[in-house]
């Protein structure tokens, strides 16, 4: 377990900065703070997957058709959290006036936290 959160947080880190470092990016392009969101969203969540599936909670999913269904359980259960991340943001920025950048450090904490429970109890729960 101890083993399991250690990787699960350097793993978290890494696609945090993948997800900020990205979302920073699109914002200095001139992109709206949704899209920049969205699209660091599907980045980091590539990432998370690959690293997360075999790494951190040792899958051992081998057919093709447990793959997809841990794949469409992972992207579905993130796909939750970037809403989760989407409607902070938007009560961060329009509602509390919180600058963007801050705004998305204090919803990656959020965010982090809520991926590793449905990770642990949902996602991987039958493969450990």
């Amino acid at each position: 377990m101890k083993k399991e959160i250690s990787l699960y947080l350097i793993f978290g880190v890494l696609t945090t900065a993948i997800g900020v470092g990205t979302y920073a990016l699109f914002l200095k392009l001139g992109l709206h703070y949704f899209v920049a969101t969205s699209l660091s969203w599907v980045l980091a969540v590539l990432f998370a997957f690959l690293t997360n599936r075999k790494l951190v909670f040792e899958s051992k999913a081998e057919s093709k058709g447990e793959v997809v269904r841990e794949g469409l359980s992972f992207f579905t259960s993130r796909l939750s959290t970037w809403a989760v991340e989407t409607l902070g943001l938007i009560l961060c920025i329009d509602g509390l006036d919180i600058e963007p950048m801050l705004s998305k450090y204090i919803m990656s904490v959020v965010v982090i936290v809520l991926n590793y429970l449905l990770s642990k109890f949902v996602v991987f729960k039958n493969t450990q």
